[in-house]
């Protein structure tokens, strides 16, 4: 997979761990540890990781 394409997935992801919803969230981290190499996931991932909340 291209950078710019795991770029927009990452973007994809972080949208739906915005999610008021619990279950969202949850299946955001879960994708989004797939792709922790990449900047633009790591702060987002702990924020989830730490507290479950909306990044």
């Amino acid at each position: 997979m291209d950078v710019e394409a795991r770029r927009a997935v990452v973007v994809a992801l972080l949208r739906l761990a915005g999610s008021g919803a619990y279950q969202d969230r949850a299946d955001a981290g879960r994708a989004l540890a797939g792709f922790a190499e990449m900047p633009e996931s790591a702060k987002p991932l702990r924020r989830l990781r730490a507290h479950g909340q909306p990044v």
